[in-house]
């Protein structure tokens, strides 16, 4: 596991959010959120199919501001990206997410596949965006038009993005997408984003100045996110053994602690008795509130950290009904990341010719 020296309480706590590199699929399920991106009449035509040749996490606050969209629909038409400023600060504290992202991209590792139905690509009334999770590669993808993709298996396929065309720019949304959160290490995670947002140029050949939005409920960051950050932290914790799984025991300050496995240097927690390197002895120190050396989820939604970096900025619910900006309660975490897509072929399994 990749570590990075850390010198404050937030920024061990931004990087725990911030290594969950994104990927994509379709609609799973949830409140149903009406389209209102344009859209008018039945979606006809042809399938256009991609796959993502990058993938952009924000890097400055303008990045955060230019790959948010309007969530929650306000008529100031102001861009939501909550989870976007953290990556950002991140950046600034010289953690440098989108390698991480973008090397993932150029092996195969991390795949989105999209597939738009319209009539045509410069002009539609109505047209429709699905994101698909691809499946990886068993060799890194040329993007040049000719690389051959398959949908990860687990991937819904039947969740579309609502919009129109004008001019090759596609608008659409809101709907359901789903995305799977990719840890340093163990499986993917899926995440259900709401009121989820998309638009592109595009082309034959590909699309370009692509952004998706959407938010996060507390419920899905409760039952996902915070069982992730939970897997990333002890998983980061058990690397400080020199075989990658057990943290040699001491007794003292002055007490020769081995190397980790991935060459970090440890020293003695004299508070566990275990040999730790600097990052696991900061995320103790923040979040091991009973010393036993693990961290669990209650110590993890109980820091005062992590509520304030969770906190959500949009109101998208009124109760449990999809309803933006009627009870005036926040009740989820706006993201959005930018990308484009180059032409490929695949198949998707519900769509006919």
């Amino acid at each position: 596991m990749k570590r990075f020296v850390v010198k404050s309480s937030s920024t061990i706590a931004l990087l725990a959010l911030a290594t969950l590199p994104l990927l994509a699929c379709g609609d799973d399920g949830g409140p149903a959120a009406t389209p209102d991106a344009g859209g008018d009449g039945p979606i006809m035509g042809a399938y256009s199919h991609y796959t993502n040749d990058t993938i952009s996490v924000p890097q400055s606050s303008a990045q955060t501001r230019d790959f948010g969209l309007n969530i929650d629909g306000d008529d100031a038409n102001r861009p939501d990206n909550a989870l976007g400023g953290i990556l950002s600060a991140l950046k600034q504290q010289n953690v440098d997410i989108q390698k991480a992202v973008t090397d993932s991209v150029v092996a195969g590792r991390l795949v989105l596949l999209h597939s738009v139905q319209a009539t045509s690509l410069s002009a539609a009334a109505a047209a429709g965006w699905k994101v698909l999770l691809g499946a990886p590669t068993a060799t890194p993808p040329k993007y040049d038009g000719t690389d051959v993709m398959m949908v990860d298996g687990t991937s819904p396929t039947d969740g579309i993005l609502k919009g129109s065309i004008a001019g090759g720019h596609f608008e659409g949304g809101p709907g359901n997408v789903t995305i799977a959160l990719s840890l340093t290490t163990g499986t993917p995670i899926r995440v259900k984003l709401v009121g989820a947002r998309i638009k592109g140029d595009l082309t034959a050949d590909g699309c370009t100045s692509g952004v998706l939005g959407g938010a996060i409920t507390n419920d899905e960051l409760n039952s996902s996110v915070i069982p992730g950050i939970q897997t990333l932290m002890n998983n980061s914790i058990k690397d400080d053994g020199p075989d990658g799984m057990h943290p040699m025991a001491c007794a003292a300050a002055g007490d020769v602690c081995p190397a980790a496995m991935n060459g970090d240097a440890t020293s003695c927690d004299v508070e566990r008795h275990i040999c730790r390197s600097d990052t696991s002895k900061t995320i103790l120190n923040i979040f091991d509130t009973n010393k036993d050396a693990q961290i669990t989820i209650d110590e993890i939604k109980n820091n005062t950290l992590i509520k304030a970096l969770l906190a959500p900025d949009v109101d998208l619910f009124n109760g449990t009904t999809f309803d933006p900006r009627k009870d005036g309660v926040k009740d989820s975490l706006s993201v959005g990341i930018g990308f484009t897509c180059k032409k490929a072929t695949f198949s998707v399994s519900n769509e006919t010719p």
